[in-house]
């Protein structure tokens, strides 16, 4: 796709990777041939009162939409491309890229803007011989509506009785339990298996009181 804006052109080429988990948006990744531009979101969508718009009051107009998003290199503006009411498009070419570069290349907001809120809550009681399950929710803007990233996993351990002066060991570790993606206006994008929240390096410390082994 080419065109411009003001004094800048774009020529931009795209390589089809896969498509959502419902189905309805069609993702490619591309660069700029001018050098001009980063290719920051370019996909195919249809059912598009469920998607996301900037040109929000088209949506109850058409059912299709083109859109390109692109980032100026050197000023960081954006510019925003949707080109609504496309033919429907039979892509048939299998594409090479993994689940997870293509959730990746779905999370266009959440590569490009830093989260507007971070929750962490606790879902289990502490208790000794226990676990805590723990959810830490990432919140975007993205256009104006909220969207939301969640990782849930696990701390685990065991305590293990001892006599005084002894010593003994016990195990601890981290589980990762469940990544997903939502926003509850408009859902096309969600996610029930992918969200751009991971765990790295995680590390935890276990203290006993005093006098207790």
């Amino acid at each position: 796709m080419s065109g411009s804006y003001g004094e800048e052109d774009f020529d931009v080429v795209a390589n089809y990777v896969g498509n959502n988990e419902n189905g309805n948006i069609d993702i490619f990744v591309g660069e700029d041939n001018n050098n001009i531009f980063d290719v920051v979101y370019c996909a195919i969508e249809r059912e598009i009162s469920k998607s996301i718009l900037y040109f929000n009051s088209m949506r109850d107009e058409y059912t299709t939409v083109l859109k390109l998003y692109l980032r100026n290199k050197e000023s960081g503006a954006f510019l925003i491309v949707e080109l609504f009411n496309l033919p429907y498009l039979n892509i048939t070419t299998s594409r090479a890229d993994s689940d997870v570069d293509v959730n990746a290349a779905l999370c266009w907001i959440e590569r490009t803007f830093e989260p507007v809120n971070i929750t962490e809550t606790e879902t289990t009681t502490r208790s000794a011989n226990s676990s805590i399950n723990k959810t830490a929710t990432y919140t975007f803007n993205s256009f104006g509506y909220e969207v939301k990233d969640y990782v849930e996993y696990k701390l685990f351990w065991d305590f293990r009785d001892c006599s005084r002066g002894g010593s003994t060991t016990g195990n601890a570790g981290f589980e990762l339990l469940r990544r997903y993606r939502t926003c509850k206006d408009y859902p096309n994008n969600n996610s029930s298996t992918y969200s751009s929240l991971f765990l790295y390096c995680p590390e935890f410390e276990l203290y006993t009181g005093q006098n207790m082994a």
